[in-house]
């Protein structure tokens, strides 16, 4: 005889476990997940209170769906969904109060009487930790804008810190605890711009110079802007020495070259740039590249450093003005 089982009165069944609540129950699950990994990778370059307030938030939320699952509830599905909301509010808020902070009042009365290029706006707003950032884009040439910056800090007092800016084409100066830097790209590049040279003593031109942009592209030339320039040595011949010399056929850079791997088309990958690279301070003039593979004479090429080189003159520029308190390893 089978084996009945009865319900106490007045004590209702409990439901036994359904499919579909379950996997309600798992999707906000791994919603909510995606949340809190959204928050935490933002929070990399945000950081702060608020993004504490966000990760809590977004850590709760796996407990509230939780609970609600246990007592069968249906709205587990709106828990990532107003969490999503909650961090999207926080970030904004996050920003605003470290736009406020990173462009204070010492920063910015440092720089209110430093008049922008002629022709242009500049308007300081704050970028966390980079501290009072103003972005223009201009027509006027990289000498024009360097120049007017390097005369308004000279006049204003500012003490020069040449070695700070970033970009190839820049300056820097430090004054009453504050730095400001100025970095002027071609548009749409940032950093210091890459020179090439090349070693390949069984072609027709066994010494050559390139410029390197920001997406690999090499283009030959002859000629660069002055400036802080990175520069990378490569050949297709192994062993080979690079060296710049110049006016005076004095050395100020010199390296051992060696060899890439090569191209279906022969020449060396663009994408074997090395994580670092040397830089080279060029000034205005004639300098003269000296590549010298094994076992065969050197061979020198000229290189014209002038602010009247087709690449920098043809593109408008990007001009980036920084204005923070100076850090302590920098005093």
């Amino acid at each position: 005889m089978a084996a009945r089982t009865s319900v106490p009165p007045g004590v209702p069944a409990r439901p036994g476990p359904r499919g579909g609540h379950v996997l309600l129950t798992v999707l906000a699950c791994a919603l909510q997940a995606l949340v809190l990994f959204a928050t935490f990778v933002m929070g990399l370059g945000w950081g702060g209170v608020t993004y504490a307030a966000a990760l809590v938030q977004a850590g709760l939320g796996f407990v509230l769906i939780l609970r609600l699952a246990a007592r069968g509830r249906g709205l587990v599905l709106l828990v990532p969904l107003v969490s999503a909301g909650l961090t999207v509010g926080l970030v904004l808020t996050g920003t605003a109060l470290g736009r406020a902070a990173a462009c204070g009042d010492a920063e910015r009365a440092a720089v209110e009487q430093l008049a922008p290029p002629p022709g242009t706006t500049v308007e300081f707003e704050g970028e966390y930790t980079e501290g009072c950032v103003a972005r223009t884009r201009t027509s006027l040439s990289s000498q024009v804008i360097l120049e007017h910056y390097e005369g308004e800090l000279t006049r204003l007092g500012w003490r020069p810190t040449p070695d700070r800016h970033e970009a190839t084409v820049g300056t820097a100066a430090e004054k009453d605890g504050i730095s400001l830097i100025v970095d002027i790209n071609t548009a749409g590049e940032g950093g210091a711009e890459t020179l090439e040279v090349v070693v390949d003593a069984g072609s027709g031109t066994p010494c050559a110079t390139n410029t390197v942009d920001g997406f690999l592209e090499r283009t030959p030339t002859t000629a660069v802007e002055p400036g802080t320039w990175a520069v990378l040595v490569s050949t297709q011949d192994d062993p080979a020495s690079v060296a710049i010399r110049d006016s005076r056929s004095a050395v100020v850079f010199e390296q051992q070259a060696r060899r890439r791997p090569e191209t279906s088309g022969g020449g060396p990958r663009t994408d074997d740039m090395p994580d670092e690279v040397e830089t080279l301070r060029l000034e205005e003039g004639t300098y003269s590249v000296e590549c010298s593979p094994r076992g065969t004479a050197p061979t020198r090429v000229p290189l014209r450093v002038t602010w009247d080189s087709a690449a920098g003159a043809q593109q408008d520029k990007d001009v980036v003005v920084r204005v923070f308190e100076t850090p302590e390893h920098w005093r």
